[in-house]
């Protein structure tokens, strides 16, 4: 939209030119597929898309709760919350030089000096940019998207400062950079205050030990294919396992009858990688321990399985769901097994993060 208005203000002859509306033309094609799939679920639902049904306020029985939506507050809160998210999606350096540059364009226009063009440019994509925060919310997913702008509306600050000073700020800003980027991202336990000296994201990048999981299931799971699986819902799931289990075969893998249950509380996007995948994709049997404690260990047993493995969140701070939606049912589990020490799986500092428990 911002382009659209610098066109308008700068470029007003654009809209005679063919290549401008072959492209806009070209835009509608590639998007051409979210608005067919749009029209064709109206057709056989009576409602769009996420998207589309939010934003054209249709009652959808099947979305009734969206965290997404509902976390985004009322107009106040997404004002008041506006200023703070911007400092927290850049570093405070960063924040404070991109004050320094609005308050110079600001300054700029009351001495009515002719401000560059890029500049306007940079001013508008930020102000419409602002301006979609304060309708959508500026969670962290949505604050990235203004950074590249505001960067750019920093070195345009930094080019109109006196050289000596500029290579000082440049040279502070990479090496705080550097630090705060080693501090947030690479470092198991990140120095300082969170927004001073590293970024909240570290939530995103910290080693929770998935990885060190995902190598025990590879190693427990390598050479071999499940010799009983669960009927899944939909027929091409049921294709995709069955092409699984001839090329294990065809690939002289031995048969197992193993289980895998996790606990509940695991992060749930890391239950699609770790579990999900190979539930669909090779046919493993994978329940929860909330359903394993549902039935009886002899209708396991009747079921043909003869290994159990157990993985048991040891870390709290593997905890992320809300305490509310956290269950027992991983600890009742292992107060009910009859199980000998389990195998401890460590993150590369040694940090005890999963347990593993087996028993046949």
């Amino acid at each position: 939209m911002f382009f659209v208005v610098h066109l308008l203000f700068f470029q007003r002859s654009v809209f005679k030119d063919k290549r401008f509306w072959l492209g806009v033309i070209l835009i509608f094609v590639v998007f051409s597929p979210v608005i067919i799939y749009n029209l064709k679920l109206y057709q056989t639902r009576g409602h769009f898309d996420l998207q589309f049904s939010y934003l054209f306020k249709q009652d959808v029985s099947e979305w009734k709760s969206l965290p997404g939506k509902e976390q985004i507050g009322s107009f106040n809160n997404r004002l008041v919350n506006l200023i703070p998210a911007l400092y927290q999606g850049m570093l405070w350096p960063t924040f404070i030089l991109f004050i320094a540059g609005l308050l110079f364009i600001i300054y700029k226009l009351i001495k009515k000096e002719n401000l560059k063009v890029t500049a306007f440019l940079l001013i508008l994509a930020i102000f419409f940019y602002l301006t979609f925060f304060l309708l959508i919310g500026p969670t962290k997913r949505f604050i990235v998207m203004v950074v590249p702008f505001i960067l750019l509306l920093v070195a345009y600050l930094i080019f109109y400062v006196p050289k000596y000073l500029r290579s000082a700020i440049i040279i502070l800003l990479v090496v705080i950079e550097i630090f705060f980027s080693y501090n947030t991202l690479l470092t198991h336990y990140p120095k300082g205050m969170v927004g001073i000296t590293y970024s909240y994201l570290n939530i995103e990048s910290y080693n929770y030990g998935y990885n060190q999981l995902n190598n025990y299931l590879v190693q427990l799971l390598k050479d071999k294919y499940p010799e009983m699986t669960f009927q899944t819902k939909y027929q091409f799931l049921e294709d995709i396992k069955k092409q699984s289990l001839e090329r294990a075969k065809k690939q002289n893998k031995k048969s197992a009858a193993i289980l895998l249950i996790y606990d509940n509380n695991m992060y749930d996007l890391a239950t699609f990688w770790l579990f999900h995948r190979r539930l669909v994709y090779e046919g493993w049997p994978i329940i929860t321990a909330d359903d394993y404690s549902k039935q009886v260990k002899e209708f396991w047993l009747d079921q043909r399985i003869k290994d159990f493995y157990f993985i048991k969140i040891l870390d709290n701070k593997i905890l992320l769901r809300p305490d509310l939606e956290q269950t027992r049912a991983a600890q009742i589990l292992v107060d009910q097994i009859d199980s000998p020490k389990p195998e401890i799986i460590k993150r590369p500092d040694g940090r005890e993060v999963f347990a593993v428990y087996h028993w046949q």
